[in-house]
């Protein structure tokens, strides 16, 4: 008998190296070992810690309860699109867990929309753009 209602619990190994874009090193990669979750929702969103976002670079937050959701986490994400709530078409996500360094800036990788391709993907975002701390993180908790 096969049950579709019922979620299948989903295993990410957060140590693993995520996807680098070519020319790109990670600087900071956070791991959380592996999680498990039924969806999206199962994770923490959080506006109120991007606002501490820019500390990130420097050192972790005090509260052992929070863990940042690296880029393996997104990775997994946009090769399973239709577990992404349909609210992130409107606004970026920031996986404040991995930070690459670029030729042009360090950054962190951005779950976005792109509407012409009707699919999401990521976008490289400056972390040191006024932009970025407007955005919502992805935490674990």
């Amino acid at each position: 008998m096969n049950n579709k209602s019922i979620a299948e619990k989903v295993l990410i190994n957060t140590n693993e190296a995520p996807s680098i874009p070519k020319g790109c090193k990670i600087v900071k990669h956070i791991e959380a070992g592996k999680i498990s979750f039924y969806s999206l929702q199962d994770l923490v969103i959080s506006d109120q810690f991007n606002q501490l976002a820019v500390t990130v670079m420097g050192r972790l937050v005090n509260d052992k309860t929070i863990t940042l959701a690296n880029a393996t986490i997104l990775d997994y994400w946009l090769k399973n699109q239709k577990i992404i709530p349909k609210k992130y078409k409107k606004e970026g996500l920031c996986f404040w867990g991995t930070v690459f360094q670029g030729d042009e800036f360090v950054f962190i990788k951005e779950l976005a929309w792109i509407p012409a391709e009707k699919r999401y993907d990521w976008r490289k975002i400056d972390i040191f753009s006024n932009y970025v701390h407007n955005q919502p993180a992805a935490v674990i908790r």
